[in-house]
């Protein structure tokens, strides 16, 4: 129901935690939900969205949100067709999570008992064979990526090695930062391929997102993770790590695979 920020009685219900559980929970058959605003009504928006992620009392079945600008749209779990993202990583997850909310899909982890060999040559080639090897043995549609730096003066490396380039991320900036010594030649790419399979395995969809960049000859910046803090977007005048968390979703690798094939995964019919 509409809620006003400058109403203290209905401020005060979203804080005790109560009051939607009441209006909502035990009197109206929920199928859907939107709850929009900005300004003042902000405080009394957030309180409304964490209540109904949180769900505490487990009466609420509205399982999913997409999120756009100051506007959230909750969407019924039956609505939501389901998608395996082909990895048993929850941060993996949640970075899918972050470019396919508009779909309005059900996104799960792969069973852990799935392993699948990434014997690929390419990144396409193991985004591919992870889609369509989780697909298969879940029958539901999966999504996969593979994503990796190349650079060129050391020929492509560390490339599809670039998780494993080290024993954790310091050691491996370290490690790309000795190998390129003082090499005038610092170009260098972020790739990340995306593919989508069918429940039979067949590929519906496929891209590839590339960010061309330059390795700095020391870190910059405290966000991101992995090689972020060497890898520098001469377009945006930062590298990866001086970004905001929106800015590197747009501008990396990723952000454009995404963007790349955004409309064709919204007009896709998941049966």
């Amino acid at each position: 129901r509409p809620v006003d920020s400058k109403d203290q009685r209905a401020d005060q219900g979203w804080q005790q935690n109560g009051l939607l559980t009441t209006d909502i929970g035990q009197q109206l058959p929920v199928v859907g939900a939107i709850i929009q605003g900005g300004g003042n009504d902000r405080r009394v928006m957030d309180y409304a969205i964490r209540f109904i992620e949180e769900d505490r009392y487990g009466r609420i079945p509205l399982t999913f949100v997409v999120k756009c600008g100051h506007r959230r749209i909750f969407i019924p779990s039956a609505a939501m067709p389901t998608v395996i993202v082909a990895t048993g990583n929850p941060g993996k997850l949640k970075e899918m999570q972050v470019y396919l909310t508009p779909l309005g899909w059900d996104l799960q982890l792969k069973p852990k008992e799935i392993e699948v060999d990434e014997t690929g040559t390419t990144f396409m080639e193991n985004a591919r064979l992870k889609a369509r090897e989780v697909a298969i043995a879940t029958h539901q549609w999966a999504i996969a990526d593979d994503s990796g730096l190349q650079i060129d003066a050391l020929n492509g490396a560390p490339g599809l090695y670039s998780a494993r380039y080290g024993k954790d991320d310091q050691d491996r900036i370290d490690r790309v930062l000795r190998e390129l010594r003082d090499t005038q030649n610092r170009s260098a790419q972020f790739v990340c391929a995306l593919a989508l399979a069918r429940p039979d395995g067949t590929i519906a969809l496929e891209t590839e997102g590339i960010c061309p960049g330059e390795i700095l000859t020391e870190p910059r910046g405290t966000n991101g993770f992995g090689y972020d803090p060497i890898f520098y977007v001469p377009s945006q005048s930062k590298t990866f790590a001086q970004m905001s968390n929106s800015q590197k979703e747009t501008h990396s690798h990723r952000g454009i695979a995404f963007a790349q094939i955004m409309d064709a995964l919204q007009q896709l019919q998941l049966d």
